[in-house]
């Protein structure tokens, strides 16, 4: 619970309204529960609506950003190289010694690469 008569309450209670806002599909009902949070914080809608478009827009970011990840095939060469870092003692050892996350394209591959001491664990 979050003290609505603080600044900072205020700020945390318009943000989390705010993101449930913008998922909102018809304008008529987020603009209905802009006027009602105004109302409540003691805010005008002008800058709830501002704050509304800037979350809006980092959300639109997020989500392309997160989707082209998704989208990116993983090169074959570094699917080949993950799967003899997992299968081949030899091969992991190897690969440990030469490549670092930097000599990866894809960033799940690079992600891999990065706690790749955790892959593999010749000993068990």
């Amino acid at each position: 619970m979050y003290d609505s008569e603080s600044i900072e309450g205020k700020t945390k209670i318009a943000n989390e309204m705010l993101l449930t806002i913008s998922r909102l599909s018809s304008e008529i009902e987020r603009f209905e529960y802009i006027k009602k949070l105004s109302s409540a914080l003691g805010v005008k809608e002008e800058i709830l609506i501002a704050e509304l478009k800037r979350i809006n827009k980092s959300e639109f970011v997020r989500r392309a950003v997160s989707q082209d990840k998704i989208r990116t095939p993983i090169p074959i060469t570094e699917k080949i190289i993950l799967k003899f870092m997992l299968t081949q003692k030899e091969a992991y050892e190897l690969i440990k010694r030469k490549l670092n996350e930097n000599d990866f394209t894809h960033p799940l591959t690079k992600k891999a690469a990065r706690g790749r001491k955790f892959m593999f664990n010749p000993d068990r």
